[in-house]
């Protein structure tokens, strides 16, 4: 899906509508599933990268919000941001650092 076609913008007035036609605790779910639907429009195994990251995230927030001292949270903030970003970088130089390491062997 283009950024720039109509089945984008089609989607983008299907989410709007329905966004404000749900009360305030539906938004944020349907939101979330909506964000699904988009990622998976390109391809379906983004799915599982981006519920991975949701769930990783959401479980430490919830350790964060819980945790008693500002070290354990801290240490939940950790986990979080370099899972997270652990995620990002994999997929985005994997392919460019092992092309690369193979051109030096």
């Amino acid at each position: 899906m283009s950024f720039t076609g109509l089945p984008f913008l089609a989607f983008v007035i299907v989410v709007f509508v329905v966004y404000w036609s749900l009360d305030q605790p539906s938004r944020l779910r349907f939101l979330l599933f909506a964000n699904y639907a988009f990622y998976c429009w390109f391809d379906l195994r983004l799915l599982a990268v981006l519920l991975f990251a949701t769930l990783l995230n959401y479980y430490c927030g919830a350790r964060i919000a819980c945790a008693e001292t500002e070290g354990r949270r801290g240490n939940w903030l950790l986990v979080s941001v370099v899972g997270s970003v652990g995620v990002l970088a994999y997929f985005k130089y994997y392919h460019f650092f092992a092309e690369n390491l193979v051109r030096l062997c």
